[in-house]
């Protein structure tokens, strides 16, 4: 949950409010008492219209544009704000475990499997020279061509207004889910997601590059 204590701890916002949160959402996410940013006009009206969304955090010349339903913490830098406790919630409650492969899989020796949080289902191939980093999960059946990586980090960086060089890296805190017997061919690259999941649909096939 976030509350009042964890938005003054990571965030620095002072706020009397006594309700909490139970999860960071964009604007089109249906999870109930989601607290979420506003920074782009495209989503406005997504955001307003979305019930479930009962926080926003805001810059002031953008407040009176925010649905008066729902409560306001206004913020020189909603995305920085947005993600930076996103990161902070994501890394403190993230389980680790040891990487689980089925002994039924071929993996290469010249590929590389993270010793953690990666599972890999019955009678996959993995190919010289693949890697698979952390939070991947394979399901059955799955062939994974040579030179390919799966679990990279997504191309998601904050900016800074006042600082047009200035760039900050969202940390990507999803994962990647292959489904059943799918098939990735040679030198792809498949990034987890900066907030949520990449799927790759049960039966999916990727040519190479």
């Amino acid at each position: 949950m976030i509350d009042q204590h964890i938005l003054k701890t990571v965030l620095g916002i002072t706020t009397s409010s006594t309700k909490q949160y139970q999860q960071l959402a964009l604007s089109n996410i249906q999870t109930p008492n989601s607290l979420s940013f506003f920074d782009d006009p495209r989503y406005l009206d997504e955001l307003n219209a979305n019930q479930h969304i009962t926080g926003v955090f805001v810059e002031e010349n953008n407040a009176e544009r925010i649905n008066p339903e729902k409560e306001i913490f206004i913020v020189d830098d909603p995305r920085w704000h947005y993600f930076t406790l996103y990161n902070f919630i994501a890394k403190n409650n993230k389980v680790n475990f040891a990487s689980q492969i089925h002994p039924s899989s071929q993996i290469h020796p010249t590929s590389y499997i993270a010793e953690r949080n990666v599972i890999i289902g019955k009678n996959c191939i993995i190919y010289p020279n693949v890697t698979i980093l952390e939070d991947v999960e394979l399901g059955d059946n799955c062939i994974i061509q040579s030179g390919t990586v799966v679990g990279s980090d997504a191309f998601y960086y904050n900016t800074k207004k006042d600082r047009a060089l200035w760039y900050k890296k969202m940390q990507s805190c999803g994962n990647v889910i292959i489904e059943d017997d799918v098939e990735i061919g040679a030198n792809c690259t498949i990034d987890r997601g900066v907030t949520a999941t990449t799927r790759i649909g049960s039966g999916t096939k990727i040519d190479n590059l």
